[in-house]
């Protein structure tokens, strides 16, 4: 689901991004200088789609939480 969301909104090196990490087991140095990204913005995207995935599975809203 994100990936196609991403994809439609012209945001596919964030799902990329997030499958480096988590099913290539990449770390972030690594993603960032394959997606010729600042060394934050991989951290950053992971970040994001994990919150999206936590509403989308669980209901969890990190922003209600704290």
């Amino acid at each position: 689901m994100q990936k196609y969301r991403r994809r439609a909104s012209g945001r596919e090196k964030e799902y990329k991004a997030f499958e480096l990490y988590f099913i290539q087991g990449r770390d972030y140095g690594e993603i960032a200088e394959e997606l010729e990204t600042g060394k934050n913005t991989p951290r950053r995207w992971v970040t994001t789609i994990i919150n999206e995935l936590s509403v989308l599975l669980w209901g969890i809203d990190e922003e209600r939480v704290n």
